[in-house]
């Protein structure tokens, strides 16, 4: 079966055989979440990262009030806990956004791993810092971006980074994603969510339903996010094929 995480980083790099097996050894262990499942709770201790191995899922965290912030999606490849490796408890709430499997590992078999590969390691810094410029153009989104812009950017970025796991930017794809989970992501409401999606898909940008979207023209739903995709696609461009062509 192929390797989510190998993949992935087969997107940076070339990878010996000693390195794919250093990283096929963190998805040793497999664990099923159902939809909706909370994977771990705010708060619990802190003990092992997950690798996304099929499925989607989220990051998120509740103000007191119950108001509820996404922060990611995370995909099949992703890790998910990075960003509270130095912490004892878990700062923010996972769940399963449709069925998912995830590799639990323990913190220091991911150092383990770096120690052996210098190309391992200057490869999972280099994927941190792509995940660092996804995050500022979310901020972007959420401060200056119409929200139109905000969802036409959003769905550009979710084809991109599905493609980047077999190297092909699809403009059709799986999208278990419901009005609110867009809204809690991009700091809208969902009646605004929906009010935008159908004008999306009314102009011919997109066309979708309740468990896939698909980009009409990638080119016009750019242009219109006023999206380029350095950001996600350095240092290999990905190649639409016939189905449209990102800017270098």
């Amino acid at each position: 079966m192929t390797s989510c995480i190998v993949e992935k980083f087969k997107f940076y790099t070339h990878l010996s055989k000693d390195e794919e097996n250093l990283l096929k050894k963190l998805e040793d262990k497999k664990i099923e979440y159902k939809q909706g499942e909370r994977i771990r709770a705010k708060g619990d201790g802190f003990e092992d990262i997950y690798i996304m191995h099929s499925g989607w899922a989220y990051v998120s965290s509740k103000l007191d009030r119950g108001i509820r912030s996404i922060f990611d999606i995370r995909m099949e490849g992703d890790f998910v806990g990075i960003a509270e490796l130095s912490f004892d408890r878990r700062l923010y709430d996972f769940y399963a956004l449709e069925d998912t499997v995830v590799c639990p590992f323990p913190k220091k078999y991911l150092d383990d791993v770096l120690r052996k590969s210098d190309n391992l390691r200057d490869t999972f810094f280099t994927m941190l810092s792509r995940e660092q410029a996804i995050a500022y153009e979310r901020m972007i989104s959420l401060g200056r971006r119409t929200a139109t812009e905000k969802i036409a950017h959003f769905i550009c970025e979710l084809s991109l980074r599905i493609g980047m796991k077999g190297m092909k930017a699809n403009k059709e794809f799986l999208f278990p994603m419901r009005q609110e989970h867009i809204a809690d992501i991009l700091g809208m409401t969902s009646v605004h969510v929906s009010r935008t999606m159908k004008m999306l898909k009314n102009n011919n940008y997109i066309d979708y339903d309740r468990t896939s979207m698909r980009i009409v023209d990638p080119d016009k739903l750019m242009g219109l996010a006023q999206f380029t995709p350095e950001f996600l696609l350095s240092p290999k461009i990905m190649d639409y094929g016939d189905q449209g062509n990102p800017r270098d």
